[in-house]
This record gives C-alpha cells, sequence and structure tokens, in this order.
C-alpha cells in the first residue's frame, strides 16, 4: 500500500508505475533516486497553516524522480557508523517563456543541505555564463530526503548495472549480426566469370538470349560463396545467445551473500539468495525510506511499508513440485490455506486470492457425497439391477 488512509498517490496503481520505472531506471544505469518534496505551506486562518487546510489545499508531499544522470555530485558525513548526505546537487532542466510564443529550456541546480534547499539559474552575463540563486527555502528535516537507489551497489551513492556484461554482450550482437547479415547478401548475389572471350564477341546475358563466339575456349560459369563462411557466422551468433540467456539468468541464481558471518551462514534461507532478490530487497527498503520522508514531512509519525514481490526462485519450480504441494494437502501434512499460498508463489493462482478466504469457503461448503450417499440416492431398484 502506498501511504495512509488519504493516500500519497492517487491509486496503487500508479505507485506500482512509478516503481516499476526507478526500478528499470536502477538496473540501466546502478543509481538512480527519490526525492521527497512538499509544496510551499499555504497562509493559514490563523496564520499557521492547520493540517486540515493543508489537506483541503492539497498541500502533501509527494515523490521526484531523479534519473542517473541528474546526480551532479555530493558530500557524505559519517554518523554513528552511517553515511548520511550533508551536501546533494541535482541537475534539473526548467522550459520558461521565450519571446510571445516560443519556449526554451533553462539549466538549473538544486542544491540540498540538510534543513534547506536552493535552486541556481544560468545566466548569460556579458558573454559570460554565471551561476545565478533564484530560490532557497526550509524543508523542515534535519535530513536531506533524498533516497538513493543501486542496481549493484558499489559504495554509497555509487553504484554499477547488473548488466553491464549483458548489454556488452549486445553490443557485440549487433556488430555479429551486421556483418552476418552483409555476407548473407554477398552470398545472394552470385558472379558471372567469363573466360576464353575476345574483346570483339558481344555477350549478353538473359533468359532469351544466346552468346555465340569463335573460340574454342570460352566458358562462362557463375561463382558462387561456398557458404561455410555463412554457417560459422551462425554458429558464432547462436553461441553469443546462449551467452546471452545465461547472462541474464545469472541474476536468478541463488547464492551465498558475500562477507556472511557465522549466524547469518546458519540460516539457509537467508543466505540462499539470488542477486534480483538482493536488489530487489535493497529497493524496497528504499521505497519503505522515502515513504517514512513523507511521513516526516506530514507529521504523520510512521510512514507504512511497501511489499514487493521476491520470490522468483519460485516460479522457476517444475509443475512436479506444484503436484507435491497438492498431495501434501490431501494427506493432511499440510493446510489448504499453505497449498494455496504456495500455488500463489508459483503464479498458477492470481495474486489476489486470499487463502483465509477461501479455506472459510471451503469449510462451509456441503462435503464431498461418498461412495454410499451416492448409491442410496439412486433407484430403489439398484440392487436388483447390480445383481
Amino acid at each position: 500500500r502506498w501511504g495512509d488512509e488519504e493516500g500519497y498517490f492517487a491509486d496503487a496503481a500508479e505507485g506500482d508505475t512509478f516503481a516499476a520505472e526507478m526500478m528499470a531506471e536502477a538496473l540501466a544505469y546502478g543509481l538512480a533516486g527519490i526525492l521527497v518534496e512538499a509544496p510551499k505551506p499555504i497562509q493559514g486562518a490563523t496564520g499557521t497553516p492547520t493540517r486540515a487546510e493543508q489537506v483541503q489545499a492539497g498541500i502533501r508531499p509527494y515523490f521526484v524522480r531523479v534519473r542517473h544522470g541528474q546526480v551532479l555530485g555530493w558530500r557524505v558525513e559519517r554518523r554513528d557508523g552511517q553515511a548520511l548526505l550533508t551536501q546533494l546537487r541535482i541537475k534539473e532542466t526548467a522550459k520558461v517563456n521565450d519571446g510571445p510564443y516560443g519556449e526554451k529550456d533553462v539549466e538549473r541546480v538544486r542544491v540540498l543541505t540538510p534543513g534547506g534547499w536552493e535552486v541556481f539559474e544560468q545566466r548569460q552575463n556579458n558573454s559570460k555564463a554565471d551561476w545565478v540563486s533564484i530560490e532557497k527555502g526550509l524543508s523542515g528535516l534535519d535530513v536531506i530526503p533524498f533516497v538513493p537507489l543501486y542496481g549493484s551497489r558499489l559504495a554509497f551513492m555509487i553504484g554499477v548495472s547488473p548488466l553491464l556484461d549483458l548489454a556488452y554482450m549486445n553490443v557485440k550482437h549487433w556488430q555479429s549480426q551486421s556483418d552476418q547479415d552483409t555476407i548473407l547478401h554477398v552470398a545472394r548475389v552470385p558472379i558471372l566469370l567469363a573466360t576464353g572471350f575476345e574483346d570483339k564477341d558481344d555477350i549478353k546475358v538473359g533468359a532469351s538470349t544466346a552468346i555465340k563466339t569463335t573460340s574454342a575456349d570460352a566458358d562462362l560459369k557463375w561463382v558462387e560463396h561456398t557458404g561455410k563462411a555463412i554457417d560459422a557466422g551462425k554458429d558464432s551468433l547462436s553461441d553469443l545467445e546462449d551467452q546471452m540467456i545465461q547472462a541474464g539468468a545469472e541474476l536468478l541464481i541463488k547464492k551465498p551473500g558475500a562477507n556472511r558471518t557465522a549466524t547469518e551462514s546458519a540460516i539457509e534461507a537467508d543466505a540462499n539468495k539470488s542477486d534480483l532478490q538482493r536488489i530487489v530487497e535493497g529497493f524496497e527498503d528504499g521505497l519503505d525510506q522515502a515513504l517514512q520522508f513523507m511521513a516526516d514531512y506530514a507529521k504523520l509519525g510512521t510512514g507504512g511499508s511497501v511489499s514487493l514481490f521476491k520470490d522468483f526462485g519460485a516460479g522457476m519450480l517444475s509443475d512436479a513440485s506444484a503436484q507435491m504441494i497438492l498431495s501434501l494437502e490431501q494427506g493432511g501434512l499440510i493446510s489448504k490455506e499453505t497449498a494455496i499460498n504456495e500455488y500463489k508463489r508459483r503464479g498458477t493462482l492470481a495474486a489476489e486470492v486470499d487463502a483465509a478466504e477461501e479455506a472459510e469457503k471451503i469449510a462451509i461448503q456441503d462435503p464431498a457425497p461418498s461412495a454410499d450417499d451416492i448409491r442410496a440416492s439412486l433407484t430403489p431398484g439398484w440392487d436388483q439391477l447390480a445383481a
């Protein structure tokens, strides 16, 4: 859920779309971020606006997408062993009016500090570009409300795309495919080779023409590609595509986490995670932190939490394991509610199915008729017919 009962987004789908876009940015470039901002407070009837007046005026915090290329620089300070931002510089582009009808883009830089912010705009002054402060204000928070989102984290505010190797393979595939297309074009166009002809001989090639010559050694033949280079290129492309599939699947392979303690190693569920699961868990924590910044802005106390799907291994389970779940439930080793949850993990049932509700519906249903009940419901002459 996104926010409290009043909602931070228009609906859950809007929040899902925002999260999907930021996840794609983090996976593609290694670093993205969420900046939590709030409109300027309104003037209340008694001076300081009440919460009801702010809600009525639509004054509430919101998320701002920060793309990977917008982060210009930052300063970090260690407090109680934790890295905290003391300055963050973000590049922005604003559209302003240019003449009576036109528009132009103006570069700006937003400088964030704990408790405040300032916006600088680049302006021309005697053929020299100067940065001029055009706006500043206070956030009311003692931290910078920015949450970094990582693909593969290297350090604080430093990340790299976990798909970087796949990206290089994609470039190689494009180059190899281009070479393959070229050799196919060459191989599909045979070359006519004429030998033994004299210069005076008129050679015309066509379906309804004949070639005459007085030379006994004259010969015509088509020179065609043997096709070995085509097969070699095809095999190379096939091998490269297999490598790309393997590189993409690496994110789903469960691996023990690095730098784990002995206690963590003893917990199999924690140790046996895929890289994608670790990335999603970090992304989920980032969304929770952004929601908490929202709550701090609005003075709501707790910002709530977001739950993302992380059990990617379940989707790769075979049909045999799904059949095994059914056998365990029928044998009384697990409950119907647990069986439903397991089928939801495998994608067999929709995520909206509520296991508890389904268990209640099953309990109030009429039990399945037994063989004796079926026999008793048949005609009185059944026994004679059976005999």
